[in-house]
Formats: C-alpha cells, sequence, structure tokens
C-alpha cells in the first residue's frame, strides 16, 4: 500500500477516534468543573475556620494573661489582709 494512502487511512482513523472521545472529553471538562466548584467552596470554609481559630486563640490568650495578672492581684491583697491563699 502506498504511503501516503496509509497516511490517509490513517488520518480518517485519528479523526474518527477524535469524533468519538469527543463527548467524553466534554462530559470529563464538566464533571472536573464541578469537582473544582466544589473544592473552591471548601477551600474558602476552611479559610473562614483557620481566620476563627487564630481569632479565638487570640482571645483565649489574652485571657489567659488577663486571668494570670488578676491571681497575681488576688494574692498580693490576700498577704496584704493576712489571708492565705486559696490557690496555695
Amino acid at each position: 500500500m502506498p504511503k501516503s494512502k496509509q497516511q490517509n487511512i490513517l488520518e480518517s482513523i485519528r479523526e474518527v477516534v477524535r469524533d468519538e472521545l469527543q463527548p467524553v472529553r466534554d462530559e470529563f471538562t464538566g464533571k472536573l468543573d464541578e469537582v473544582l466548584t466544589s473544592n473552591d467552596k471548601i477551600v474558602k470554609r476552611l479559610d473562614t475556620i483557620e481566620t476563627e481559630l487564630t481569632s479565638i486563640s487570640n482571645n483565649l490568650s489574652r485571657q489567659d494573661k488577663r486571668a494570670d495578672k488578676l491571681e497575681t492581684r488576688v494574692d498580693r491583697v490576700e498577704k496584704h489582709v493576712g489571708l492565705k491563699s486559696l490557690a496555695h
């Protein structure tokens, strides 16, 4: 078989395969878009949660510092008035 005829047959086969695969490609692209959109929503929620956790952590740290200061003040007052510290 001449080379050009083989090339024509191969090109025809490629075209048929390409045409047959196009619906599969389109469906795959649609599903991929759905997955990526879903992932975007999940990432946004995770970002929100991370921001909230940072805020909560900062608030707890401030409260811990305030509690430590108050405990120190209570200890001083108890010593000043001659009471034993309940914490000790």
